[in-house]
């Protein structure tokens, strides 16, 4: 039986609303046009520092849409997560400049790599570095733009809520990464702190319904996604 967990198992912070490869890529939702913005690194900090004195033992991650390789922090909030946490990190990367110098640094913070590549050129480069945990070609997932437009005709469990937490560069605690409008907010962390947000009224409805098959948001509604452990519905 599935059993929710006080802090999701894996957790994301998106660093930024920066992707160095979003002009080249008009479906995705970071707008290369837009100024920048930068998760507040207390935010971060007051976050993976409460996961340690909890003993967390899943696995946080640094983007959601950003490109955390050029966010200059990075390497500071490896070192800071390894100190107070000890917990598992995984970057996913473009991999753009990336080269085994880089990688090595990674590894020595306790960082596994999964590198997407959006050409052959850059497919061919990055395979050859060792310590990579996962190397492929990827295209952007069109799906994240036509969500919204979709009917609402999905039905079923979802435990993405329950076991994979996020917050975004705006500091907003976000339902899902599907939601890239931000339409359904689960907690301000420029207000509350990470452990009253995983614990308020309205996480964990919207969780217990998810759970149940209850779909009632409208997003929700729209998704085929089925979450962890359950099999997937057909693709749009």
């Amino acid at each position: 039986m599935f059993k929710r967990e006080p802090i999701p198992l894996a957790f994301a912070f998106e660093l930024s609303n920066r992707c160095n490869m979003s002009q080249y890529h008009k479906e995705c939702p970071v707008d290369s046009k837009a100024d920048p913005v930068f998760l507040n690194t207390d935010i971060i900090k007051d976050t993976i520092s409460y996961f340690g004195s909890v003993g967390y033992g899943g696995n946080l991650y640094f983007n959601i849409y950003n490109e955390p390789l050029i966010d200059p922090r990075l390497f500071m909030l490896l070192e800071f997560t390894k100190k107070v946490c000890g917990c598992g990190v995984t970057i996913y990367t473009n991999g753009w400049g990336l080269n085994q110098y880089i990688v090595d640094e990674l590894k020595k913070l306790n960082a596994n790599l999964v590198v997407s590549c959006y050409s052959d050129k850059d497919f061919d480069r990055v395979s050859q570095l060792n310590n990579i945990i996962g190397c492929s070609k990827s295209v952007l997932d069109l799906r994240v733009k036509t969500i919204y437009d979709m009917p609402q005709t999905r039905s079923g469990m979802c435990r993405f809520p329950s076991v994979y937490g996020m917050i975004n560069h705006l500091g907003g605690y976000e339902l899902c990464c599907r939601d890239w409008k931000y339409n359904h907010i689960l907690g301000d962390l420029k207000t509350s702190s990470i452990k009253d947000v995983l614990e308020s009224e309205e996480r964990t409805k919207i969780c217990n319904e998810l759970e149940a098959g209850v779909r009632s948001l409208d997003i929700c509604k729209r998704c085929h996604f089925a979450g962890w452990g359950i099999e997937e519905p057909d693709a749009f």
